[in-house]
């Protein structure tokens, strides 16, 4: 068979390999979050995709990375294993006062008073890493039993916080009985 006739067949083939690497990434609010990612200790998959809401406002799109895929909100939470929520935001500013007033209020929600008194220095803490976020920014927060909760703003180390109950709690804010979002913790859960 000459070339002529090879290229065609070629064509095929890559286009149905463009094909499969694009159904392995979930698309939610137009931002594109990919099926599996790796971090310093651990190859993460992703669990689920949502967004956050205000008055019918996206204000980020977010996905859940798992060792383990879990649709059991307790289960991601309580289990100590390796897992990351990238929040990618939508809304053009979010300013620090907003996102730590939303971060208290998911705090206070999900924690009983002894709870929240136990992980008040540690939640000073993750408060101090905070900055305003612009529409294309990222916030990275992710758990391992090795480095702790870490915060990343666009790739970049914010600071880490050892302490299991503290990353329990953390994860609450999102995936607890009072989630900042309903349906942001139905789709987080949901594996696509």
């Amino acid at each position: 068979m000459d070339s002529h006739h090879r290229k065609p067949y070629y064509f095929l083939f890559f286009l149905a390999l463009s094909f499969c690497s694009a159904s392995h990434a979930a698309t939610q609010s137009g931002i594109e979050f990919v099926d599996s990612l790796s971090t310093d200790n651990s190859t993460l998959t992703l669990n689920g995709t949502g967004t956050r809401y205000f008055w019918f406002i996206p204000i980020y799109a977010a996905a859940l990375y798992l060792t383990d895929s879990s649709q059991d909100a307790d289960y991601v939470i309580n289990h100590p294993h390796d897992k990351r929520i990238i929040l990618h935001f939508l809304y053009r500013k979010v300013s620090k006062d907003k996102l730590l007033k939303t971060l208290d209020q998911g705090f206070s929600d999900n924690l009983s008073n002894e709870e929240l008194t136990a992980i008040e220095q540690e939640i000073e803490q993750l408060k101090g890493m905070f900055k305003t976020v612009y529409k294309g920014d990222r916030i990275v927060l992710d758990y391992s039993p090795n480095t702790g909760t870490r915060l990343f703003l666009n790739d970049e180390l914010q600071g880490a916080i050892m302490g299991e109950h503290f990353h329990r709690a953390v994860f609450r804010v999102w995936l607890g009985d009072k989630p900042a979002d309903v349906q942001l913790k139905k789709g987080l859960l949901t594996l696509p």
